[in-house]
């Protein structure tokens, strides 16, 4: 049987970097989907999970150079204490993190 592939939203850094350790460790191809390139060797494919045409994009990269998908592990969110409340963001700002929050 063929090697088991995960992919894991938001894995550059943080959580989702140690989604993807802990996935490898246990076997499994991983592929992140990222807008930043990750640190670590797994496999890499640029994403805005708050776009739909990106995100179909990515899963069909995975497919054809794994061949496979058994595992979506959804990950990828904004956070920033440093920009304030929430009912003090900029619209555009409100926009992008539910595009990428909710969305996403």
């Amino acid at each position: 049987m063929a090697q088991k592939a995960a992919l894991v939203t938001g894995a550059a850094q943080g959580i989702g970097a140690g989604i993807a350790r802990l996935l490898a460790q246990r076997g499994y191809a991983v592929a992140v989907a990222d807008l930043n390139k990750p640190k670590s060797g797994h496999f890499f494919v640029r994403t805005d999970v708050a776009r739909e045409a990106s995100v179909r994009g990515c899963v069909r990269t995975v497919l054809r150079e794994m061949g496979r998908l058994d595992a979506l592990v959804n990950n990828a969110g904004i956070a920033d204490p440093a920009s304030g409340p929430v009912e003090r963001l900029a619209l555009a700002e409100w926009n992008r993190r539910i595009g990428t929050n909710l969305t996403g």
